[in-house]
């Protein structure tokens, strides 16, 4: 199975776009690196696709998509994000 190259996550709110790019596999799971710092998006069993930081804290998960609805592949569209006491709405392309 071929998994994406690079994946673009672009912050809604000020268009900001984060480079993710493919990097070693996390717990036997594709895994794709943010460009500028140790923030990782990658399958983490019992959560399903998430974006976590180096400790494996989720900072981020796709939008409408149940845990349990098994992809290959991080689902494309709306993410949610959180930072804080902050919330953060971006779209995952390729």
């Amino acid at each position: 199975m071929k998994k994406y190259n690079t994946l673009e996550f672009k912050k809604r709110q000020d268009g900001m776009i984060y480079y993710f790019h493919p990097s070693e596999c996390i717990n036997e799971h594709f895994a794709w690196k943010r460009g500028d710092i140790d923030i990782f998006i990658t399958y983490q069993n019992g959560f399903g696709w998430c974006v976590i930081d180096s400790n494996k804290n989720i900072l981020g998960i796709p939008w409408g998509v149940l845990s349990n609805e098994t992809q290959k592949l991080p689902p494309l569209g709306k993410w949610v994000s959180c930072k804080d006491d902050k919330a953060y709405v971006y779209d995952l392309s390729i």
